[in-house]
């Protein structure tokens, strides 16, 4: 994103990260993304969470449980947001049981609906079109300027 970008997403250009011009991409980029791929890796995470002895060997840190309660959180945030107001019908389904074939009947959930969605993967193709990948840059490349505002990051 350029700092005109930045602006027009109500964000201040003087706190996000400028990507250095030696990246190739000019002297007016900065690093962003689309909140659908932090939504992803914050479904993942929860994902790991409940199979957590399969992911980590040790108790969770402060900041392990502080970046679960933060997926959590941007997860209800987007489904606040974005409230789904399709209507979900429901029909009646049973149980049966096996030993004497009687049958138990409940009022279930159909799920199966009609949704109008985007097209997933034209924005996903988009978004690799038209944002480099600079994750790994972030993490292993660049250096915090000294003039450059930092928050905690146990600040949701």
């Amino acid at each position: 994103m350029t700092a005109s970008d930045i602006r027009r997403v109500h964000k201040d250009p003087a706190k996000s990260i400028k990507i250095d011009p030696k990246w190739g991409l000019g002297d007016d980029a900065y690093v962003a993304s689309f909140g659908f791929v932090h939504q992803i890796h914050c479904l993942n995470t929860l994902r790991k969470e409940i199979h957590y002895d399969a992911y980590w060997d040790e108790p969770p840190s402060e900041m392990h449980i502080a970046h679960r309660n933060h997926c959590l959180h941007m997860l209800l945030q987007s489904i606040m947001c974005h409230a789904d107001v399709d209507v979900i019908t429901y029909e009646w389904a049973y149980t049966e049981d096996s030993e004497s074939g009687q049958r138990s009947y409940t009022p279930w959930p159909d799920f199966n609906m009609v949704k109008k969605c985007r097209n997933f993967d034209r924005v996903y193709d988009y978004l690799e079109r038209s944002a480099p990948a600079v994750e790994d840059e972030l993490h292993d490349k660049i250096q915090k300027p000294a003039e450059a505002p930092a928050r905690s990051l146990y600040d949701t």
